[in-house]
């Protein structure tokens, strides 16, 4: 059969992907311009405080300058109306920030130094309301925005559970505590406590104290830790003819996974058909240049390749078996990455590294020394991307290995089970698969079923855990939509056929248990 030519990206596929290229650089400059601010308001503040409470002042700072771009669409720094800081203080950050009194009470005093240091500077906007008023404002609304932050009506369902959960130190970034926090509050607590917390985010003195770790709940050691890529020879990676065009769930059945609930995750659109055709499948296995694009458009996929290549024979490690700081400037800076906010001190910290060197060494590219890191002697070279077949080969190992470990990993490895996997095969679908960041109250049953409401909200949350961390490493582009109100996740055909064969994998070990 003759090779089908490479279709040709239409005008609207480029000007889109322009379009998107425009804005993410024009958000990564925004975010530079926020930081080298904060950099500068620190340095002001030292002549005033020690440089720790300065540090303090400009997270607070920082939080309400995301929150200002990212909610109320303000990207400026440097403008501020007095109806923009009412907003900003009494709605947003109560809904959106899940914080003790005791930090909140912060804030304002460290947004009235933010505006002094930019008038003293001549940085104050010149549309802007008066500097004077704006800060008299941040003063007199002190009371009323902790008011608001205690306030249940302001909040969620699940932002009064999140709110209670914040005074006991557990917060959404740690899984594993949370997961403990739901156990205690759906199998230690009564009716009545449960009900004060849905409803007002408080209780005073539970019937049984909440302690991490308590309730010995968490994801059972059911398998091992360790996972041994297939063959690269080996052929599997094609769904069977059978399953091709039949509806999503059907892929599901056989696979065994912890968390394993009975029903359609309620955020995922139901009954959806395969996002790609017969006719595509076909296309692909006649054309193996289009195959090995599509996994070149994975992110991960490319910087796995750059990285093996990056440590060559060797390269030095620290004790945490990472990358030195100085590879990981050098990486961060050849990969175009911007850390954002977050403080790099050392390679796990940036995601993006750490999914393909997982990857790499699971599926045995790198030999892990006591110092240095080894390429596995004899092993695949670096993958020439003009080499259509071993670039492919190279991309499914890489993926389906990080997907397989990640299976595997019983603390930071997936927590949403077929939900997750669920989503992974939408965000093939045409625009990907986007997905609410909260339960809608017109979802939650209230006093009728809190049970139901916590595991519609645990479902959630577990799912959108795993999908951030797989966007992190590179596996998944992710997009906010409209008020970031929900995020679309971004797979491609590629993706969707590595989740397939690691969905067979799971089968065929099940069966074998």
């Amino acid at each position: 059969m003759p090779k089908k030519k490479a279709r040709r990206p239409s005008r609207n596929s480029v000007q889109h992907k322009q379009t998107r290229k425009r804005d993410e650089l024009a958000e990564k400059r925004a975010l530079r311009e926020r930081r080298l601010l904060l950099e500068q308001f620190v340095s002001w503040r030292t002549a005033s405080v020690p440089r720790g409470a300065a540090e303090n002042e400009a997270a607070h700072v920082e939080t309400l300058l995301n929150l200002k771009a990212d909610q109320l669409d303000v990207v400026d720094p440097t403008w501020w109306s007095l109806d923009l800081i009412e907003l900003l203080l009494l709605k947003v950050v109560p809904r959106k920030v899940i914080q003790p009194r005791e930090l909140a009470m912060e804030q304002g005093p460290a947004l009235q130094q933010f505006f002094d240091f930019l008038a003293t500077q001549g940085l104050w906007h010149e549309r802007s309301d008066p500097v004077q008023q704006a800060r008299q404002l941040v003063e007199g609304l002190e009371f009323e925005a902790l008011e608001a932050l205690d306030e249940p009506t302001r909040r969620s369902f699940s932002g009064n559970l999140l709110a209670y959960a914040a005074t006991l130190g557990v917060t959404p970034q740690e899984p594993q505590a949370l997961e403990e926090f739901f156990d205690w509050y759906n199998t230690a607590l009564t009716i009545d406590e449960r009900r004060a917390i849905s409803d007002t985010g408080r209780l005073d003195e539970p019937s049984t104290p909440f302690e991490p770790g308590m309730s010995g709940s968490g994801r059972p050691a059911t398998r091992g830790s360790a996972f041994f890529p297939p063959s690269q020879e080996e052929s599997a990676f094609w769904p069977d003819d059978d399953v091709i065009g039949g509806k999503l769930d059907d892929e599901l059945e056989d696979a065994e996974f912890d968390h394993a609930p009975l029903s359609w995750p309620w955020f995922l659109p139901e009954g959806i058909d395969y996002p790609v055709s017969d006719e595509e499948w076909e296309a692909l296995r006649d054309d193996p240049a289009a195959f090995a694009a599509l996994f070149d458009e994975v992110p991960m996929v490319q910087r796995a390749a750059q990285l093996l290549a990056f440590i060559g024979e060797s390269r030095q490690v620290t004790s945490t078996g990472a990358l030195r700081r100085a590879d990981v400037d050098t990486l961060i800076e050849q990969w175009g990455l911007d850390p954002g906010p977050r403080k790099v001190t050392s390679m796990w910290d940036v995601p993006e590294i750490v999914g393909p060197w997982t990857a790499l060494v699971a599926g045995e590219w790198l030999d892990m020394g006591r110092t240095k890191v080894y390429r596995e002697p004899g092993g695949d070279p670096v993958p020439d991307r003009e080499d259509s077949q071993a670039y492919t080969e190279f991309g499914q190992v890489i993926i389906t290995t990080l997907l397989m470990t990640m299976v595997f990993d019983e603390v930071n490895g997936f927590q949403g089970g077929p939900d997750t996997f669920t989503a992974l095969m939408l965000s093939a679908a045409p625009g990907g698969v986007e997905i609410l960041q909260d339960v809608p109250p017109g979802l939650l049953s209230g006093d009728d079923d809190i049970d139901e409401d916590v595991e519609r909200i645990s479902r959630l949350w577990r799912t959108l855990s795993d999908l951030e961390h797989l966007s992190d490493f590179g596996l998944l582009r992710r997009e906010d939509v409209a008020d970031g109100a929900s995020t679309r996740y971004i797979g491609n055909t590629a993706v969707l056929l590595m989740v397939n064969a690691v969905l067979a994998m799971l089968a065929e070990g099940a069966e074998g248990m």
